[in-house]
């Protein structure tokens, strides 16, 4: 592609991002666009208090998902279990694989995992625990028996060898990096804010809406950006990265600190000075890009409804031109998102292209949830459009999904109940154009979602792999086989 041509593609991204950024910049004034701040806010907590949501949050941050099924179709008395501990906020936790005959452990793997290290118990393979400390890697790998230089049956390609070398070095600085990085970027979205402020045209009004059956009374904030604006934020933004003196010393602590992958696959690397050198050439390219966007005919707009009463983001509509390719976007959320009958989505174009997506809640009780949700697209080649129905009896548990496109349907059925601190899907059936699947029924395919289920600790001891001799090494997978062949005797 034509530099000149990407590079307005380039500032047309930019600026429609930029007009995104306008929405936050009321935060810094008493302006009209100060009611968009407060209400995305306000709608974001909304988000927080939908079940699916908190749901999520809870499991990602000290639960489990559990997925099980009975092979005994396929294996005598054999079934098994799949299991994925989260906590994000301690950085850590766990993936077990359970194998079981009847009641009885056959055998069950466990990956402990962490910001520094990872470690692998299976008491039926092999005894202890074994893991590698990541932040250790520069002082065990040189010399060891992954070590190129060494030249053992296990010595790891240079590019790979490196990697970890440098894993290691960058993991040590990285909790400075990224205080660093999170001021930088606070600092450059205050400029952002005050500078998108500085030149977008905001204004105010008033109108009514219907969402789902609710006529909503909205204040109506519209902002309008055209080529003129974008080139001054744009020269307004170059300027300041390139007077910000602490920004090249940060660009290359990253650049040293980013993990390059090309080296696992052999590739080559890369210097960070080299890549520093690069951001800035494409700063000055971005620079004398603008007398291109300067004669270029753009207009974008964005148009935000805001109730009155609660002050929560009810609709959003965003216009694009440029140079007469127009784009035109709605996204629909009701009164309270949380709460709302209908959301929807839809996308158009000038050049017949037309998408959108619908939802709409039937019913949502303490006894029952029923849902629809649309999918159309449509272009210059060809129309398609598909629908999905959920109906879930929250008394019984019985919880069916319904498909159907164009061309074909299917459907799935099973039970999902709550218990406690558990959600548990048991699927019972599919179809697929009318007609069941054979088997099932008999996997009784089962999916846990524990809200409290705090991943186990990694053992606070275990043989680090990389100060292994080879010999050892070699033990440790005879002996990994020979638990292998003792499962095979006992239960097959």
């Amino acid at each position: 592609m034509d530099k000149k041509k990407l590079y307005i593609i380039v500032g047309s991204a930019v600026a429609g991002t930029l007009l995104i950024v306008g929405i936050v910049a009321a935060v810094l004034s008493n302006r009209p666009s100060a009611l968009i701040t407060s209400a995305a806010v306000n709608t974001a907590k909304d988000i927080r208090k939908i079940e699916a949501f908190q749901t999520i949050e809870k499991v990602s941050n000290g639960g489990s998902v559990a997925v099980s099924a009975n092979l005994d179709k396929y294996a005598n008395d054999i079934s098994i279990q799949g299991k994925v501990y989260t906590d994000v906020k301690n950085s850590r936790g766990a993936y077990e694989m359970t194998i079981y005959d009847d009641e009885d452990v056959m055998v069950q793997p466990r990956i402990y995992y962490g910001k520094d290290s990872f470690v692998a118990t299976c008491p039926e393979l092999f005894e202890g625990a074994y893991g590698i400390n990541f932040k250790k890697l520069d002082k065990n790998l040189p010399d060891s028996i992954f070590d190129p230089d060494e030249d053992t049956d296990y010595s790891l390609p240079e590019g790979l060898y490196d990697y970890l070398i440098g894993l290691s070095e960058n993991s040590k600085g990285n909790k400075e990096l990224e205080r660093d990085l999170t001021k930088a970027a606070t600092r450059y979205e205050k400029f952002m804010i005050q500078t998108v402020l500085k030149y977008a045209d905001v204004e105010k009004s008033s109108d009514k809406i219907k969402v789902g059956g609710d006529n909503i009374s909205c204040t109506v904030i519209t902002i309008n950006v055209d080529e003129d604006a974008i080139v001054l934020i744009m020269q307004d933004l170059i300027d300041y990265i390139n007077n910000d003196k602490s920004l090249e010393d940060l660009l290359t602590r990253y650049y040293e600190a980013m993990p390059n992958m090309s080296l696992i696959y052999g590739y080559g690397g890369y210097d960070a000075e080299d890549m520093v050198d690069a951001f800035y050439d494409e700063i000055d390219e971005l620079e004398d890009s603008l007398d291109y966007i300067e004669d270029m005919k753009i207009d974008l707009e964005g148009v935000f409804y805001i109730t009155k009463s609660g002050k929560r983001i009810a609709q959003m509509e965003f216009d694009f031109d440029v140079n007469g390719e127009q784009t035109e976007i709605e996204i629909v959320l009701g009164k309270n998102i949380a709460k709302t009958k209908e959301m929807s989505l839809s996308v158009k174009t000038n050049d017949d292209y037309e998408m959108s997506i619908e939802y709409v809640v039937e019913e949502d009780s303490a006894k029952a949830y029923e849902a629809e949700i649309k999918y159309t697209i449509k272009d210059y080649w060809d129309d398609e459009s598909y629908k999905m129905t959920i109906s879930w009896d929250k008394k019984s548990g019985d919880l069916e999904f319904k498909g159907k496109n164009d061309y074909s349907d299917f459907s799935l059925e099973g039970t999902l109940n709550k218990k406690g601190d558990k959600y548990i899907f048991v699927l019972e059936k599919i179809k697929s154009d009318g007609r069941a699947i054979d088997g099932v029924d008999d996997l009784e395919l089962t999916i846990t979602v524990d809200t409290r289920d705090p991943a186990p600790k990694a053992p606070s001891r275990y043989t680090d792999i990389i100060l292994m001799e080879e010999d050892d090494f070699e033990d440790l997978f005879e002996e990994i086989e020979e638990g292998i062949e003792d499962i095979e005797d006992e239960f097959f």
